[in-house]
């Protein structure tokens, strides 16, 4: 759907062309579905969550893996949930784990590992060799500047948010973030699936098999194989603990197995997740059983119009 007929979606729906649409992360359509009548929005947290991928193969300025928790130290996924889509849900957490979805009986928020702390991303970068020349100035070592190539969707409000947010708070501890809008249709195929970045944000889409799902993510990067590890990062004990997990035939002993693995890639900073999609959508008061599924399908079976 174009930027265009996402803009129509409420003029759609106020002129009964249409009985639902997706609210997403946009507070546009959120608050103008809000002046509707006859229009409810229902929410439910979703299998589906924004993140920012970090490009940690050989040779890359973030292949380092501390360099990797210095930056995202240096990121406040908290405030990047509260600018984004705050509006629309007022308590939204950031996602704690990498494996398992906000309100599944296996999540455990195992994001401690990383938390926002620019006090020690400084410490770091400063160990590492990336001094500032003088305060508010752009790190650099061996006369090299500190600069993070972020490549966004052009054309995607959210997407442009996150990177220009991410780029203020980064600036604060000295590191230089530029910014690459490109064509959706050249995002993945010219640039994230070939490492044509040092960051990179979109989501992800979780499904009802959560642990077996994340393999392709992380698994290990094997020349022109990288499954969908776009940032080339890898820790060898991911390997084993998924291959535990899938002979694991006990339910509570394979979540343990998961969120181990999940600590592993807090600790390896393989990408850094920042928060679960809204799962809001605009409907129409009198459509019964329908709307926001959260970690569920739509119904079809028990869906429909009521008659008052």
């Amino acid at each position: 759907m174009t930027g265009v007929q996402t803009c129509a979606l409420p003029i759609w729906l106020a002129n009964n062309e249409i009985d639902i649409y997706e609210i997403g992360s946009s507070v546009d359509l959120f608050r103008r579905a809000q002046t509707i009548p006859g229009v409810q929005i229902r929410e439910a947290t979703p299998k589906q969550y924004a993140h920012i991928t970090f490009n940690g193969a050989p040779g890359t300025v973030l292949a380092d893996v501390r360099m990797r928790r210095a930056i995202a130290q240096g990121i406040d996924r908290t405030a990047i949930a509260q600018r984004l889509i705050g509006p629309i849900v007022p308590k939204v957490l950031p996602m704690g784990n990498h494996i398992y979805p906000i309100g599944a009986k296996e999540y455990r928020d195992n994001s401690g590992v990383l938390a926002y702390d620019p006090a020690a991303a400084n410490r770091a970068l400063d160990a590492l060799g990336w001094v500032r020349p003088a305060p508010g100035a752009v790190r650099a070592r061996n006369g090299r500047p500190l600069t993070l190539r972020f490549v966004s969707t052009a054309g995607n409000p959210i997407a442009e948010d996150t990177a220009k947010t991410t780029q203020n708070q980064l600036g604060a501890i000295g590191v230089q973030v530029d910014i690459e809008s490109v064509p959706f249709n050249q995002f993945f195929h010219d640039f994230v699936d070939v490492g044509n970045f040092d960051l990179t944000s979109f989501q992800w889409v979780q499904n009802s098999a959560a642990f077996s799902n994340s393999l392709n993510v992380y698994q290990e990067p094997k020349d022109a194989d990288i499954g969908n590890n776009f940032g080339r990062v890898y820790d060898p004990r991911i390997g084993p603990l998924f291959a535990q997990g899938f002979a694991e035939l006990d339910d509570a002993k394979r979540a343990d197995i998961g969120n181990h693995l999940d600590q592993v890639v807090w600790q390896e900073v393989h990408d850094l997740p920042l928060y679960p999609q809204t799962g809001a959508f605009a409907v129409r008061a009198t459509l019964a059983n329908f709307g926001a599924k959260g970690l569920g399908d739509w119904d079809f079976v028990h869906a429909g119009f009521t008659t008052s």
